[in-house]
């Protein structure tokens, strides 16, 4: 399961769906790969602002979102994000 993760990522989420979602997920131990943005006209952001959008639940035991695994990081520059979009491809399986 990809999480994308960007300034908006939990904003909409008023009813608890994509929670909801990702506490089933990390309950049935569906691996959860994280995807952070940091494009600007993406929507990106620092990865701290994460902290204070998350809801709680998701952060503390025994969900931990952000402790199962380093989120791969999406730049606004071409070349990095095509390194970052290969990295993902390496989580999926791929061979470097």
């Amino acid at each position: 399961m990809f999480l994308y993760l960007n300034q908006e990522v939990f904003e909409h989420d008023v009813e608890g769906l994509l929670t909801g979602m990702l506490k089933r997920a990390i309950d049935q131990g569906i691996e959860i790969i994280l995807l952070h943005e940091l494009d600007p006209e993406r929507k990106g952001c620092e990865f701290d602002n994460f902290f204070h959008q998350t809801p709680m639940e998701l952060l503390e035991e025994p969900y931990k979102i952000y402790s199962r695994g380093i989120a791969v990081p999406l730049h606004g520059y071409e070349d990095y994000r095509e390194i970052g979009l290969k990295r993902l491809l390496c989580k999926l399986g791929a061979e470097d």
